[in-house]
């Protein structure tokens, strides 16, 4: 999870399932595919959040401000307010599958709109998006034990991280810092040098 959201699955060629929907076989070494789940919503989402809050604070009098302190209060209050009721749809930017697709929010009520229950449920509805998209289920019936995630939001966004293992019942793990695709892609490559097995 970075710009936008990702999720990958490794499978035999041979299967014959076709994924559908939003999901996408592309070939890959040794025989086999992965399935693709691209969302156009991420860290994308978040940072429009931030820029709102700016916008706001400006247009209310005040100065800019830093954002990476916003983004520290955004996660550190969110990691407060895990349980909200509060659901957010974030999908400001539609989707590859529903181009039409808008952004929403649901269940306000006067005790979820504090700032840690909007963070923590945008972070949870860019994950929840992406669930809808390659669904928990499907990765678990897979064999899948724990995620292996890199990208920017991942990297710095314990909330995003924390919500990744909840919808997905699952343990995280990253990747690394300032892992990207181009990074897979590099290991990609040097394990087409070795014995690949799905």
């Amino acid at each position: 999870i970075g710009t936008s959201a990702q999720a990958v699955l490794l499978r035999e060629r041979r299967e014959q399932e076709t994924p559908g929907g939003a999901v996408t076989a592309v070939p890959y070494f040794g025989g086999c595919d992965i399935l693709v789940a691209a969302s156009l919503n991420g860290g994308n989402v978040i940072a429009k959040f931030v820029e709102l809050l700016d916008s706001w604070s400006r247009e209310l009098g005040g100065s800019d401000f830093e954002k990476e302190s916003v983004y520290e209060r955004l996660i550190d209050s969110g990691m407060r307010s895990l349980g909200t009721d509060l659901s957010v749809s974030p999908v400001l930017f539609g989707e590859r599958h529903s181009p039409g697709m808008k952004a929403s929010v649901c269940n306000i009520v006067a005790g979820n709109l504090s700032l840690g229950c909007v963070s923590s449920a945008l972070c949870r509805g860019v994950v929840e998006n992406l669930a809808t998209i390659m669904p928990p289920d499907t990765v678990r019936s897979r064999g899948v034990l724990r995620l292996i995630g890199c990208g920017s939001v991942l990297e710095r966004n314990k909330l995003v991280q924390e919500h990744l293992k909840r919808v997905y019942e699952l343990p995280i793990s990253l990747a690394g810092p300032d892992t990207s695709a181009a990074l897979g892609a590099s290991i990609a490559m040097f394990k087409e040098t070795s014995d690949i097995t799905c």
